[in-house]
């Protein structure tokens, strides 16, 4: 029997993941959230699954949590993400990024819990050296007055605290570091919803961010949380392992794909990046490989999914 906390649980990752375990009957689920961004309420009702209104930069309340069940495992989503958000609320990004995981880990270590699980973010990397890119890539924040690398220092922060608050503790902790997960009911603050949601508004031309040239490499929603619970229960104590897909797609090859399924011609609209943005992204996956994990869904597939959710309103 697992008692399992999960915080974020309202945001994207965090729901799917709290369905998929609560699959297990022997599983008992704490969904938290603050529902700020994320959303208790759209977590499926069942016996094993509890949900509980918590800020994690609340300790006395948190630690309520700690003290009235017996949780055994721990993965931590919780953050402010969304571009925006990084830019437009640097302070609140940092806020939640570093005192709720300081908090958390503080009550982990002194309850011995048996793992924790930290999503961390491909954001880390920055601009890295090597692509694919590896999980002994140096982590960097290029420029410490751009508003951007909020969420970026936030996860690099993050890593260090599990590392060092678990370095003697009983607790056995992985870090995870996912790269662009999407899927239907994903919000609006990420590069594929902005795009559907612009196309069904589509009249003379598509404003997009850049050139357009810009790469990156999507992970599927079911395939990123088959990929997490790999981990979870395969994967080796104290180690890091990337999300994600080997396959890349430049922004204008995600037009022309979109295009073509809606049977729509599309002009394009090019504009300013944002600072700070890196032109590609795409991570090595040996080691999630290595424990048995392979991706089902194909971009083409997803990409229909979320049609059906954003496009065509089939929610």
């Amino acid at each position: 029997m697992k008692t399992i906390l999960i915080t974020g649980a309202g945001g994207f990752i965090g729901r799917e993941l709290v369905i998929k375990l609560s699959e297990n009957k022997k599983n008992s689920i704490l969904a938290v959230d603050n529902n700020i961004r994320g959303n208790l309420n759209s977590i499926i009702k069942k016996k094993n699954i509890t949900t509980h209104n918590i800020d994690l930069t609340n300790k006395i309340k948190l630690e309520k949590l700690f003290k009235e069940q017996k949780i055994t495992d721990c993965f931590h989503l919780a953050a402010i993400n969304g571009t925006k958000n990084f830019y437009n609320k640097p302070d609140i990004v940092l806020d939640v990024g570093l005192k709720g995981t300081l908090y958390l880990l503080e009550l982990v270590r002194k309850y011995n819990l048996k793992k924790f699980i930290f999503f961390s973010s491909s954001e880390v990397y920055q601009k890295p050296i090597l692509i694919p890119t590896k999980e002994t890539e140096p982590l960097k924040i290029p420029d410490i007055f751009n508003p951007r690398f909020s969420y970026g220092g936030s996860k690099i922060i993050g890593e260090l605290i599990t590392v060092n608050y678990l370095r003697e503790s009983k607790t056995k902790y992985n870090i995870i570091r996912p790269h662009n997960v999407y899927g239907p009911n994903m919000g609006s603050d990420h590069v594929l919803p902005e795009l559907i949601t612009k196309l069904k508004n589509y009249k003379k031309k598509l404003k997009i961010i850049g050139t357009g040239n810009d790469s990156r490499s999507f992970i599927y929603i079911d395939d990123a949380v088959a990929a997490t619970l790999k981990v979870f229960y395969k994967g080796a104590s104290n180690q890091i392992y990337n999300i994600g897909s080997n396959k890349e797609f430049k922004i204008k090859k995600i037009i022309k794909i979109l295009s073509k399924i809606l049977n729509k011609s599309i002009k394009i609209q090019t504009g300013a990046r944002h600072v700070g943005s890196v032109s590609r992204r795409k991570p090595c996956i040996k080691k999630i490989k290595f424990l048995g994990h392979k991706n089902k869904i194909s971009f083409i597939q997803g990409l229909s999914k979320m049609l059906k959710f954003y496009y065509y309103n089939e929610n």
